[in-house]
């Protein structure tokens, strides 16, 4: 059969007429659109990725540094507790459900460990004081206790506390503080 060619519409008026589906053109504007954005997106999810797993090692990192120093400040408790001068004191015996532990000081440290002390309330934590006899409160660190009201805190003080000094702790706000704001929660002479 000759004749005139169809126009290229043809068809798909006649596909939309039957009820058929129309042939879909693509355009080559179209085709790089997509391709754009999908590199787009391509790029973008590769960049959170990366961006992850740097939040992801940071926070490894924290945690190497942290253990570290932990395991540091374990190892000095364990050397002051094997130390032929290290003195133990205890404190809390006798009173109704009050802080209960112990007390190791030698010139190298001073290790407090306590049981029965509540974890502090958000933003509070528990401040550590060297009160020479006589003598403005020095402050020895911060420290938290945990859901079981376990708490272990070591000292590595710049001056030897003395047999005359206190031990203290209070419940201070959580980045410490210069002098004692409440009463103490544990004191011990050493």
């Amino acid at each position: 059969m000759e004749g005139p060619e169809p126009p290229r519409s043809l068809r798909s008026r006649i596909l939309a007429a039957a009820g058929g589906v129309p042939e879909t053109k693509w355009h080559w504007r179209t085709a790089w659109q997509a391709a754009a954005a999908m590199a787009v997106i391509a790029v973008g999810a590769i960049l959170y990725q990366g961006m992850r797993k740097d939040q992801e090692t940071d926070a490894l990192r924290e945690q190497v540094t942290q253990s570290t120093v932990e395991t540091a400040s374990l190892r000095a408790a364990l050397v002051l507790l094997q130390a032929p001068e290290t003195r133990e004191v205890t404190f809390g015996q006798g009173a109704p459900a009050p802080p209960r532990g112990r007390v190791f000081f030698n010139p190298s440290g001073v290790l407090l460990i306590a049981s029965n002390l509540p974890a502090p309330p958000a933003g509070k934590a528990y401040e550590m004081w060297i009160i020479p006899k006589g003598g403005k409160p020095a402050p020895a660190g911060l420290f938290s206790s945990n859901a079981q009201g376990a708490a272990y805190h070591f000292f590595n003080p710049r001056t030897p506390p003395s047999e005359t000094d206190t031990v203290a702790v209070t419940l201070e706000i959580a980045s410490g503080v210069d002098a004692p704001t409440s009463q103490p929660l544990i004191g011990v002479q050493l």
